[in-house]
């Protein structure tokens, strides 16, 4: 160890195989829905408190709301608890809304669990209407109206999109929970969606995800599919959102918030949704960050539009409203970046932002 922290420690079990039903796999599968955005919440097996709490406030009369749990942990021995399994099988023929990944429930299985719920729906032929998945975890407050309306109505899904937010270049974890797999070997991480906060993935992103069955699993779920997707042919589009947020403070202003808070426990839960609630916006903000070159991103500052929907008249290309300024073209800063020719955008052929 160096100052105390272990370095990277590989899996006890190897995620790469093809899962074995046992009979402790759940026997169902959930219904599919017909919705047009899918949620997967990542959920530990006996997390039951958190998945009823869930049911109870924000999925709450939801039929798009899926929990995504592994199969019994690895022990030391093969003592399993009986009890808990009927009440797993209980809680499933009840809602019908868990997705059994089959292989043991673990951190390190946390990228295979999300490739597999992303295959399931994107390979799903009774939801091949579904253009959004959301990824979330089983301890945040998700506004699925806030969700569609300020921010997925306003984004082109037929383009591989990923909102969130978003890190451009942070460097590998060496040591300690979250060291990187020696197999990355690069000094930084192409970009990726913090996974704590939540990330929007778009039905191009999700098919080319459910079309590799041989991808490797790094060390996050988040930092993974920026990796998968940064290897891939996509060109990505990163929209960095802050309404993924990890702030559940009294002093936050949640007016826009999508994805709230973080290791929330299940009261919790139900206290700060029943505090938020979930109102349709009267003004909206919207972002465009497009870029075909892999690995960059494109930050774009927040700009109000007092509309229900896509303004026609905003040229989302070539103009920007940052810090209460009005940009037309060029660069921006630092921070700021942009195609250097319209041929080199996304909004060439298939804008970022939908269109009615």
């Amino acid at each position: 160890t160096t100052n105390g922290e272990p370095p990277f420690q590989p899996s006890k079990f190897n995620y790469s195989v093809p899962a074995i039903r046992t009979e402790y796999t759940l026997p169902t599968e959930p219904s599919p829905t017909n919705e047009s955005i899918a949620v997967i919440v990542l959920s530990a097996r006996l997390n039951f408190e958190r998945r009823q709490a869930i049911r109870n406030s924000w999925a709450k009369n939801r039929t798009n709301v899926y929990f995504i749990i592994g199969g019994p942990p690895l022990m030391d021995d093969d003592r399993l608890d009986t009890r808990n399994q009927t009440l797993l099988l209980e809680e499933q023929r009840i809602h019908q809304d868990i997705l059994d990944t089959i292989n043991p429930d673990s951190y390190k299985g946390l990228p295979y669990k999300v490739h597999y719920a992303v295959t399931w729906i994107a390979s799903h032929p009774n939801m091949k209407q579904v253009q959004w998945i959301l990824k979330a975890d089983d301890d945040v407050v998700v506004r699925m109206d806030t969700l569609q309306h300020h921010v997925l109505r306003k984004f082109n899904p037929s383009i591989p999109l990923v909102v969130g937010r978003i890190e451009p270049n942070s460097r590998p974890w060496k040591k300690g929970k979250w060291a990187e797999d020696p197999r990355f070997t690069a000094e930084t991480y192409p970009p990726w969606a913090y996974g704590s906060t939540g990330y929007v993935m778009s039905r191009p992103v999700a098919e080319y995800v459910a079309s590799t069955r041989d991808v490797y699993y790094y060390q996050g779920e988040d930092t993974s599919l920026g990796i998968w997707l940064y290897e891939s042919p996509l060109d990505v589009t990163w929209i960095d959102s802050p309404g993924f947020t990890v702030q559940n403070s009294d002093w936050y202003d949640h007016t826009y918030s999508v994805v709230i808070g973080h290791d929330m426990q299940p009261d919790a839960i139900q206290e700060w949704f029943d505090i938020l609630r979930d109102p349709k916006p009267l003004e909206h903000w919207h972002h465009s960050n497009h870029t075909k070159q892999r690995g960059n991103i494109f930050k774009v500052e927040y700009h109000k539009l007092h509309t229900d929907s896509y303004d026609g008249h905003f040229d989302y290309e070539n103009e920007w409203w940052m810090g209460g300024e009005h940009y037309l073209g060029g660069e921006q800063g630092e921070s700021w970046s942009r195609p250097s020719s319209p041929d080199e955008s996304n909004t060439a052929g298939n804008p970022v932002v939908a269109t009615e």
